[in-house]
């Protein structure tokens, strides 16, 4: 009898923690809610093609269907500039740099089938720091474009939920 009360008594605590994640719009990191107007999605980014495919796969993850074609489209997001830099944070006694500041920088915007705008020009900016030691160029190489790499899911990441949220406060 105790132990049928302590599962019903974990029921209800799961249970309870369901509706209150539910209620405060969590939702699993990757997964996107994005407005019905994107179910035929077409991005226009073949000047940045790294960012057009991570964008591409986030968007699938959030069960839109990829277009080949604009005029398939019943939103199109627009990618308008994508540029990466870097910025020395600090040097050593030598006047050598020892920690880089990484940018990554997008502007893109969202519009309907017939090009009207449904999110004028947004701007958004990731950046992580990169510590240099010793003289291994090469691991700093590698060890730069991986957080570059990191960068730039994170921004597709950063777009989509830039729709989301601009779309839910327009419906509100």
């Amino acid at each position: 009898m105790a132990t049928d009360r302590g599962k019903a008594g974990q029921y209800i605590w799961v249970l309870a923690l369901s509706i209150l994640l539910s209620a405060c719009g969590f939702h699993l990191r990757g997964t996107v809610v994005l407005p019905a107007s994107m179910a035929n999605t077409y991005v226009d980014g073949e000047r940045y093609p790294d960012l057009t495919r991570a964008l591409r796969d986030q968007l699938q993850g959030s069960n839109v269907r990829l277009v080949e074609s604009a005029s398939n489209a019943t939103a199109r997001i627009r990618l308008l500039s994508a540029t990466r830099s870097r910025r020395i944070l600090s040097v050593d006694a030598n006047g050598q740099a020892n920690a880089y500041e990484l940018i990554y920088q997008v502007s893109f915007e969202l519009l309907d089938a017939e090009g009207g705008i449904l999110l004028p020009s947004q701007s958004l900016v990731r950046s992580r720091d990169l510590n240099v030691s010793g003289d291994n160029l090469l691991g700093k190489s590698s060890e730069e474009e991986q957080i570059y790499d990191s960068l730039l899911l994170s921004m597709a990441s950063a777009i989509l939920q830039r729709i989301q949220y601009s779309r839910q406060d327009s419906t509100q």
